[in-house]
């Protein structure tokens, strides 16, 4: 059954293109890979992220007219990557983004903490971290918030949270609110008063595309994933994912 409803969802991608797009470090290429079926995310175990530096092409190996495109992260590749990318946004050529964001949880791609972040305490390091990382998703979401409103053709935008199994708790509502309330949901409504209902769509999705700990590239462990956060927990998150952007057929056909 679970194989019937990819099939379906990838007939719906056939000759389109999407966006997946974000800080570094959050899983984007990670994610485009579970999209496009390189990664049987159903039966694989957990694996590690890995860092992604110039803008990639995934095709699915039974549909080569589907596309997706998945622009790199980095501060320092942004300014050099993203210019093209976003001119094919303004202009119409996509028909949905996804913009992965990581609570702030983004991989760390050299260094100690105590060369990123010297002179603090562990904990103060983390945090002064996740806060910078937290910060940056937000720059991110204003500066493509920009060319969504002015894109040609009506489009959707699907926001995913990943690295679920380092911050879930069903009794904490923090996480959701950081991108339900404050600065992230008002970019968002600004959107949809730029644009209206019925030329974009917004949907908000939690996953975990690994389960792994968070640490640095010299393997400093700075939170462990947590416990009772299993591979099931995982496959359903996915399945989430690919459930909304499945729901975008009806969408786009209104």
């Amino acid at each position: 059954e679970n194989r019937k409803e990819l099939s379906a969802f990838w007939r719906w991608f056939k000759k389109s293109r999407i966006l997946i797009i974000g800080p570094g470090g959050v899983g984007k290429t990670t994610l485009a890979r579970i999209l496009a079926g390189e990664i049987d995310w159903l039966t694989s175990a957990p694996w590690q992220y890995s860092q992604s530096y110039n803008t990639e092409k995934l095709k699915l190996k039974s549909h080569l007219q589907v596309e997706m495109v998945v622009a790199p992260g980095q501060k320092t590749r942004r300014k050099m990557l993203w210019q093209a990318v976003q001119a094919d946004l303004a202009s119409g050529k996509y028909k949905g983004v996804i913009l992965v964001s990581a609570y702030g949880h983004h991989s760390i791609p050299e260094g100690t903490l105590k060369t990123v972040r010297p002179g603090m305490t562990k904990d103060a390091a983390i945090e002064s971290l996740l806060a910078e990382y937290r910060s940056d998703e937000i720059a991110v979401l204003k500066e493509l918030s920009e060319f969504m409103k002015v894109a040609l053709k009506k489009i959707w935008m699907l926001s995913v949270v990943t690295k679920q199994d380092l911050w879930y708790s069903a009794n904490d509502p923090s996480v959701r609110q950081q991108y339900t309330e404050g600065e992230y949901a008002h970019l968002i409504r600004e959107i949809v008063a730029h644009r209206g209902v019925s030329q974009f769509r917004h949907e908000l999705a939690f996953a975990s595309l690994v389960i792994a700990n968070y640490k640095t590239q010299t393997n400093d462990i700075l939170k462990k994933n947590l416990e009772g956060y299993d591979q099931r927990m995982q496959v359903e998150s996915v399945q989430r994912v690919i459930a909304i952007l499945d729901s975008r057929r009806e969408w786009e056909g209104q």
